[in-house]
C-alpha cells in the first residue's frame, strides 16, 4: 500500500464508521480495539484474536478488510493513533502494563529495539536516500530542527553532517530566529525535520514556513500519512513503539545512520577534505583529552594542558591545506 492509498489516521473512529458491516467475530475484534486500544498496540495478530476469541486468520482478514495490506501495518497504525491521543501519563501507564510481566526486562526491551532496527531498514527506501544525500550535498546551507524529544536528535544529525559536508545548522525555536533564519535562506537550501508522533507544533510551523520560501524539505518521521511526511518533498521513515512512558528512538538512529554513510560514500572525498582542515584546529586548540598528556582532577584541582601556540597551528593548517590543495581552514 502506497502512502497516498493507506487509510487515514483514526483507527477507532473507523471501526465505529464500519462496525455494521462487521462479522460477529469481526466485531469481537473491534470491540476489544476500541475498550483497549492501550494494550492492543502491544499484540501480535495471535494474541489479538486470543483475546477477541477469533481466528488469527481472521484476524489478518479483518485488517486487510479495513485496507490495510496486512496484520504488522494495521498494528502500525494502532500504535500511531494511541500516540496521537494519548497523555504522557497514559503511554506511561501503557508502556508499563505491556512489561509488568515480563521475566528479563533487559532482554526483552533489548528484543524489541532490535526488531524496531530491523523494520526501519526495511521501511528505508534506496533512491529516496541517494535524492536526500544529493539535496544535502550540493546545498549551501542545511538546517535541522527538531523538538522536545527530537530536539536531541537534530542536534546530533546538524553536528555530524558538518563533520561530514561542512554543512549542517541546529534550527529551533529556542533563540526566537527560526523564521529569520528560514526568511534569509537561498533557494536549494535544505530543511531536514526529525519528528515523531505527536507532532511538535514548532517543527510543523518552521516545515510549512520553509516550504512556502522554496526551500528543499527533508522529513525523517514515523507514519507517511503525518502532517510532517504530507509536507515534505522527501520522507524518509523509520519504525517505533512505546517504552514505558516513551518512544523508542533506536529507529530513528539507524536511519540516521544509514543518511549519514550514503551522504559519505556520495561525497566524492568532501568529507575527508573538510576534516583535514579542521584537525589541525582541534590539536592546537587541545580538543581532546589524551590519556598520559591530560591529568585528571584530583583534590578539586587540574594540571593545567599544555598550550599550543597560534604560530604552531596556522604552519600545520597550511601544511595540510597544501597538502590537499585547498586554500586553508
Amino acid at each position: 500500500m502506497t502512502p497516498s492509498e493507506a487509510p487515514v489516521f483514526g483507527i477507532i473512529d473507523m471501526l465505529r464508521d464500519r462496525y455494521p458491516e462487521l462479522s460477529a467475530g469481526q466485531r469481537r475484534v473491534a470491540d476489544f480495539l476500541v475498550q483497549h486500544e492501550d494494550e492492543a498496540q502491544f499484540l501480535t495478530a495471535a494474541q489479538l484474536a486470543a483475546r477477541a476469541g477469533f481466528s488469527e486468520s481472521g484476524v489478518v482478514r479483518f485488517a486487510q478488510l479495513l485496507g490495510f495490506s496486512g496484520y504488522p501495518e494495521f498494528r502500525r497504525a494502532v500504535c500511531h493513533d494511541f500516540r496521537m491521543r494519548a497523555t504522557t501519563s497514559a503511554m506511561l501507564v501503557s508502556g508499563c502494563m505491556a512489561l509488568a510481566e515480563e521475566p528479563d526486562l533487559i532482554w526483552e526491551i533489548a528484543r524489541r529495539d532490535a526488531t524496531l532496527i530491523q523494520e526501519s531498514a526495511r521501511r528505508l527506501d534506496a533512491a529516496t536516500l541517494q535524492r536526500c544525500a544529493d539535496a544535502i550535498l550540493s546545498a549551501d546551507q542545511v538546517f535541522v530542527t527538531g523538538h522536545r524529544a527530537s530536539y536531541a536528535l537534530a542536534e546530533y544529525l546538524s553536528v555530524t553532517l558538518r563533520q561530514a559536508t561542512g554543512v549542517g545548522t541546529p534550527l529551533s525555536f529556542g533563540t526566537g530566529m527560526a523564521f529569520d533564519v528560514v526568511g534569509s535562506a537561498k533557494s536549494g537550501d535544505v530543511v531536514v525535520a526529525i519528528s515523531i508522533t505527536p507532532y511538535s507544533k514548532q517543527t510543523v510551523d518552521i516545515l510549512c514556513a520553509a516550504k512556502q520560501r522554496g526551500l528543499r524539505c527533508i522529513a525523517i518521521t514515523d507514519h507517511p500519512l503525518g502532517a510532517p511526511a504530507r509536507i515534505a518533498d522527501d520522507v524518509i521513515l523509520f519504525e517505533t513503539e512505546i517504552h514505558a512512558f516513551t518512544s523508542s528512538y533506536v529507529g530513528v538512529m539507524t536511519v540516521i545512520h544509514i543518511l549519514l554513510a550514503t551522504i559519505s560514500v556520495r561525497s566524492n572525498g568532501r568529507s575527508e577534505a573538510f576534516l583535514s582542515r579542521v584537525e589541525p584546529m582541534n590539536d592546537a586548540f587541545h580538543t581532546w583529552y589524551r590519556q598520559g598528556t591530560d591529568e585528571l582532577c584530583r583534590g578539586g584541582t587540574k594540571a593545567p594542558a599544555e598550550q599550543a601556540s597560534s604560530d604552531g597551528w596556522r604552519a600545520e593548517a597550511s601544511r595540510r591545506s597544501t597538502e590537499d590543495g585547498t586554500s586553508g581552514p
